[in-house]
């Protein structure tokens, strides 16, 4: 039976990262799994937990603070499981969460479970979308079936190894956080894989008033225009530049996206081995911009 390696990235997570370790370890499954911690240059002693005999078997390893992209391909990289689950560090699982989201992984296929709030059950997430100022937005539940969604949220994510290598892992050249689960799930699309929800199972986040990675709106800025200049037509690139220079220090940020030579590189590798271009999903997925 293939092995899954359970990837859990912190920063600062205080008592949620040891909630969210012993909620998989003690989560009922017929699969074989390790765990494997990535702390993202923490300053809290949140990890402490993990030098006790409980723990032994879990892999930590600390980086210094290098962000979300850096610290999932060192997971990754580290991982000697078939399959691989990405997960934030303020998750619950139920039982057979693992065995029950197997069923629907396939070739070329990513998957994410039903997201329930911790504090407001009712509220419950199936996969993400842009909205028409190309913000990700939760997506509300609808059906029981499997669905095709544009954006798998980066904090519950399953993939096979292979397949994320085929994918070129995360792209590090996004900085710290935002908008990385966009765009992995746009090149994976691009690239021909199907990004899926399964209802078969659910997680529960701890879906917080503010953000983890604070103080970093001009790393997020960044990230969308890399995003787009990557993925987008010239047109759409404009549109996502003048959404950015509505902000201060956006000529910084344009500069240096303009001067990038490994971005632009990277985009004419992504165009010449792409399936589909991006009008086809903003299209398929009815979003406007």
């Amino acid at each position: 039976m293939a092995l899954a390696s359970i990837i859990i990235i912190s920063y600062n997570e205080g008592q949620w990262l040891q909630k969210t370790v012993e909620s998989f370890l003690s989560a009922k499954t017929g699969i074989p799994f390790e765990i494997i911690v990535i702390d993202d240059g923490s300053t809290d002693q949140s990890t402490v937990f993990l030098n006790s005999g409980n723990f032994k078997n879990i892999d930590l390893i600390k980086l210094p603070r290098s962000g979300v992209t850096r610290a999932k391909n060192v997971g990754a990289n580290k991982a000697r499981g078939d399959v691989l689950i990405f997960s934030d560090a303020h998750i619950l699982v139920e039982d057979f969460w693992l065995d029950r989201m197997l069923e629907d992984l396939k070739e070329k296929t990513i998957l994410s479970p039903l997201v329930v709030s911790l504090l407001e059950p009712q509220r419950v997430g199936v996969g993400l979308t842009f909205n028409k100022e190309l913000l990700p937005c939760w997506r509300g539940y609808k059906t029981n079936s499997v669905e095709n969604v544009p954006i798998l949220p980066g904090g519950f994510m399953l993939i096979k190894k292979s397949d994320f290598i085929t994918l070129g892992g995360y792209d590090e050249g996004l900085k710290i956080w935002g908008y990385d689960d966009c765009e992995f799930s746009l090149r994976a699309w691009l690239m021909g894989f199907n990004l899926l929800v399964t209802p078969k199972t659910k997680v529960y986040h701890l879906f917080r008033s503010g953000q983890t990675y604070k103080g970093y709106n001009e790393n997020v800025l960044f990230n969308l225009g890399r995003l787009a200049c990557l993925h987008f037509k010239p047109q759409r690139i404009l549109k996502v530049l003048a959404k950015i220079n509505r902000f201060p220090r956006a000529f910084a940020i344009t500069e240096k996206l303009a001067k990038e030579q490994k971005l632009w590189q990277l985009r004419e590798i992504y165009l010449k081995i792409r399936v589909y271009d991006d009008d086809w999903y903003f299209s398929t997925f009815g979003i406007d911009f």
